[in-house]
């Protein structure tokens, strides 16, 4: 209860999808729930994913369903090819199984069936988080290790349980008479948490026996003082950031060039310590390139190296020095390549969405939708983001799908308009409904008619 107000994770009249693998840790976390949520005026439902990556993983989804079922909770279970996701996004099996997870956690938060979703991530998951980020190398936020809550686009991740020791979880399972299902992958040393665990973690506790308490701490101090640096940074931002080009005589030319992305005021920078400079170069460059700390220093390097040296950066990025400034640039390989998404939860009121190459409304049509009509429900999880490789859509009137690529050759498109082509997707159901350039399918919501009006870029 104290954590659980001390970080504010619940209120009154929430509905919390609790996430049930089956394993020790999810089932303890509902059962904990459980028992406190009528004190805490809180509606349960339990919610599980199947990854598909053993054969058991249809008897845990087994088990998790009598489990809501023995104790009357909503029941939400979704599945997905981890394997094969992972092979076409070249990710690891780890990386790939939690999008999927918590890409259907999003889907739940937002079609509003719950409110926010609990996890069961321990305080020795937590220690073992830290000192996978301390082996990679990492700054505060690294070492902040899982966050109590986390705030995502669609709504809010819970970790009722990262002040309890993975054993005394079972201790507690233990007393309650409750079975859960044990993971046979959790014990394959193959993967790097499962050495941290099962190697590297039980040496520690060999010299500290409050090893994941120790390290768990760690991780609180690192959250607090990356949250300070952070404000610190979002305060000195304004008088450095600079946009637009410089002019001769002073000033900067309104808009920005179609090669300068911005600029960093040299004396601004050098207002602040260090910690906070390389803040301000990684937070100018946020949503477009991810800096290593050797190369946010080679950019810091540039403040005392002579007029017009030039620093070249990953995926087509150029930092110049100037008199008063650091210039970063796009290259025209960078720029073709550009990505971008824009996300909205469609309620029926009408929405602005911008993208590089012009922009659209989004609207209800009063006209009553035809029994043709392709029929959805409010709300719509919407994406506006640049096609892909492999987008398929389709066209009004034609019954098979085309590739959006094909739509795209009958086009006179210069490299930048291709790359950044906009098409409309339903997250929800992962399925493109619109393409710049095309007629609108007659898709029915609420017994009228969807509109999505073009506006050329000014």
């Amino acid at each position: 209860r104290r954590y659980l107000s001390r970080h504010s994770m619940i209120a009154p009249g929430d509905r919390i999808g609790v996430a049930v693998s089956g394993g020790a840790d999810s089932v303890c976390l509902l059962r904990l729930l459980l028992e406190l949520h009528s004190e805490l005026g809180i509606v349960l439902h339990v919610v599980h994913f199947e990854h598909g990556l053993r054969p058991e993983s249809a008897e845990d989804a087994r088990f998790v369903a009598e489990l809501a079922e023995r104790f009357s909770l909503p029941f939400h279970v979704s599945s997905g090819d981890t394997r094969a996701h992972a092979a076409e996004r070249r990710i690891s099996i780890e990386t790939a199984a939690r999008e999927l997870r918590y890409e259907f956690f999003d889907s739940l938060l937002a079609r509003h069936t719950v409110d926010k979703i609990a996890t069961a991530h321990t305080q020795s998951d937590q220690a073992e988080t830290v000192i996978m980020k301390l082996l990679r190398g990492a700054g505060a936020r690294g070492l902040s290790g899982i966050h109590p809550v986390l705030k995502r686009d669609q709504g809010t991740i819970i970790r009722p349980l990262l002040f309890a020791p993975r054993s005394e979880v079972e201790a507690h399972l233990a007393d309650l008479l409750q079975p859960f299902r044990t993971d046979a992958t959790n014990v394959d040393c193959a993967h790097t948490r499962n050495r941290v665990r099962h190697e590297l973690m039980p040496a520690l506790r060999a010299l500290n026996p409050e090893a994941d308490a120790t390290l768990a701490q760690t991780a609180e101090i690192s959250r607090a003082e990356d949250e300070y640096l952070d404000a610190e940074t979002e305060r000195a931002l304004p008088f450095t950031l600079q946009l637009g080009d410089p002019v001769r005589g002073g000033g900067r030319a309104a808009g920005v060039s179609a090669s300068a992305m911005f600029s960093l005021s040299l004396e601004g920078l050098t207002r602040h310590p260090l910690a906070i400079q390389r803040r301000l170069v990684r937070r100018a460059l946020i949503g477009q390139l991810a800096l290593t700390l050797t190369d946010t220093d080679r950019v810091l390097a540039l403040m005392t190296a002579d007029a017009n040296t030039a620093l070249e950066l990953p995926s087509g990025f150029r930092v110049r020095r100037l008199h008063r400034e650091l210039q970063f640039l796009r290259t025209e390989a960078q720029r073709a390549a550009v990505e971008y998404r824009c996300e909205v939860i469609f309620t029926g009121e009408p929405v602005r969405l911008l993208s590089p190459i012009g922009a659209i409304t989004i609207s209800i049509h009063d006209a009553p939708a035809s029994h043709s009509s392709e029929a959805r429900t409010l709300p719509l999880q919407l994406t506006l983001r640049n096609w892909r490789a492999g987008d398929r859509f389709h066209a009004p009137y034609t019954r098979a799908s085309k590739k959006v690529k094909e739509h795209l050759q009958a086009l006179k498109l210069t490299p930048e308009q291709r790359a950044a082509w906009p098409v409309l997707e339903d997250a929800g159901a992962h399925e493109i409904l619109w393409v710049k350039g095309i007629a609108v399918r007659r898709i029915a919501l609420n017994g009228k008619l969807l509109r999505i009006e073009e506006h050329q870029s000014s």
